[in-house]
């Protein structure tokens, strides 16, 4: 929206509809977030983490288009892209039951492979002494009741194991509008034994919470780096904006920027072979024009 001051008042009326008919060329891009750090986390002054710098980077670069960031717990956000609603979601990892309503970009966001949270204290090591734990065998134990969000991929290998136990006691699948706090909120509590996450976010929340003791965590064997896409209504309308974000960070200085804002986030837990998973997966696909998965 254009504000007018008192000097722009006085312009004459051919010039006040130009200013207005501008104003309407410029298409909004709704983005709608809710709490799940560090992409997204709710301020005093609205929203803040890694998605609202990348999408101030895309206004920056999308000319033509304004970009608009609203409230919206998960499961209306896709029940609006169902129905055809106008709107691009961000990062979000791509799977075959989102392709009938969503376009995606290429992929803009890299994320490490997740780990598994327990309490302290509490989490198995089947006698291996392993660092690295099976989802598989943790879920076949029956020993550990997983808590997994409706509406959230952990990525295409998990998802597919999760399913598997679907009908099992120890996993509940349970819907809340902050992903982390509830998580940590049920684990914490004793109403669930572990939840899969990833570190950045563990920390950022176990530090607001100010207990970074009371959890540990254990990565996961079947886990491995994933991608997220913008992904916006699967519409003549989503398809042009999605056009203008692959365009918008198709060079080496929009991607540079882009490293840079995740990095940032990342408070020093900048996993190893960051860089490099980021160039081989991410710049160079956009670079070339490649959809990527």
């Amino acid at each position: 929206m254009i504000k007018l001051s008192a000097i722009q008042l006085l312009l004459t009326p051919v010039l006040l509809l130009a200013l207005c008919l501008e104003s309407r060329a410029e298409e909004v891009v709704t983005w709608p977030y809710f709490d799940f750090p560090p992409l997204f986390m709710s301020g005093e002054d609205g929203p803040e983490g890694i998605a609202p710098d990348v999408i101030e980077l895309l206004d920056e670069r999308m000319e033509g288009y304004g970009h608009v960031m609203t409230f919206m717990p998960a499961s209306r956000m896709f029940a609006s892209a169902r129905r055809g609603e106008e709107l691009c979601i961000f990062g979000i990892v791509r799977t075959p039951e989102r392709e009938d309503f969503l376009v995606y970009s290429r992929p803009l966001r890299l994320v490490p492979p997740l780990v598994m949270v327990f309490r302290a204290g509490e989490r198995p090591d089947f006698g291996t002494g392993s660092e690295t734990l099976s989802l598989a065998e943790v879920l076949d134990s029956g020993d550990y009741l997983l808590g997994d969000m409706e509406g959230l991929s952990n990525g295409e290998e998990l998802d597919e194991i999760i399913a598997e136990h679907g009908n099992a006691e120890n996993v509940k699948v349970f819907y809340k509008d902050t992903y982390t706090e509830s998580r940590l909120d049920m684990l914490l509590s004793g109403r669930i034994d572990v939840y899969i996450g990833s570190i950045p976010e563990l920390r950022l929340a176990m530090e607001k919470r100010g207990n970074l003791d009371d959890v540990e965590y254990a990565r996961i064997k079947e886990g491995r780096w994933m991608l997220g896409h913008a992904a916006c209504t699967n519409t003549s309308w989503g398809t042009r904006v999605v056009a203008a974000i692959n365009s918008a960070l198709s060079d080496r200085e929009a991607l540079r920027r882009l490293e840079s804002i995740y990095i940032s986030h990342m408070e020093g837990l900048v996993p190893e072979g960051y860089h490099s998973h980021f160039g081989s997966m991410i710049a160079s696909p956009m670079l070339a024009g490649e959809s990527g998965r």
